[in-house]
């Protein structure tokens, strides 16, 4: 596949009472969430393998609607994930478009697509990404779909077990994220702050969490678990 064929577009139309200019503050945010979805693309499709792909701005427009054109960037040469990556965030997008939602689906990536399409309606007129001929619109009406399709089907009690990692206690988040052994490749679990020395002391471990699973619509798997008072590590 040549070069150019790996790039990826965004383009934001600006409100007419901004008279055709985008905000700093949105620019930043929008590229700084499909940053954050291609990396996580990267990393589903690589099973958690460190990061290859670095993303350089080939082209940038400010002719109202301003554009930008990024592309994909190999650091090494063992692995080649360009072409899957940006295939898989763009299938994603269809899916959740057609109203195709399974349990499958990468919910940490539809968390950043669902950030992009946030200012559209209210700072961005619209806001849409073109690969390889294909353009998709995050309208409000396609946030409104990734809502749906984030939105938890069922809570139920239980367990599970998995490599306790990337802690987060600042502000009283009182949260952290777990590799289990089977099933999702990681979930978030938010804990008490009765349970903050337990946590912090389980980084690194593999730890068992009880409490309150949260299913996503189709998902044989939780995606997050309100830890409780039970817990457990080795």
């Amino acid at each position: 596949m040549p070069e150019n064929n790996y790039r990826i577009t965004l383009t934001l139309e600006a409100l007419a009472r901004e008279e055709g200019h985008i905000r700093l503050s949105d620019f930043v945010t929008e590229l700084d969430a499909l940053g954050n979805a291609l990396k996580k693309t990267e990393a589903l499709l690589s099973g958690g393998a460190e990061p290859d792909l670095i993303y350089r701005v080939v082209s940038l427009s400010h002719s109202s609607p301003a554009a930008v054109t990024i592309e994909p960037y190999r650091r090494t040469l063992e692995s080649d994930f360009r072409a899957p990556v940006l295939e898989s965030l763009f299938q994603t997008l269809h899916q959740v478009d057609r109203g195709e939602v399974n349990g499958e689906l990468p919910y940490d990536v539809l968390e950043d697509l669902k950030n992009m399409a946030k200012p559209v309606g209210r700072r961005l007129a619209s806001l849409t990404l073109e690969y390889r001929g294909r353009v998709i619109r995050l309208s409000r009406e396609l946030k409104l779909k990734i809502e749906l399709a984030l939105a938890p089907e069922q809570v139920e009690q239980g367990s599970i077990r998995g490599m306790l990692e990337s802690i987060n206690i600042h502000g009283s988040a009182n949260v952290f994220r777990i590799y289990p052994d089977y099933g999702p490749v990681k979930l978030n679990c938010h804990f008490p702050d009765s349970l903050r020395s337990e946590a912090v002391s389980g980084v690194g471990r593999f730890v068992e969490v009880r409490g309150s699973l949260s299913f996503r619509v189709g998902s044989r798997h939780p995606h997050e678990v309100e830890v409780r008072k039970e817990w457990g590590q080795r």
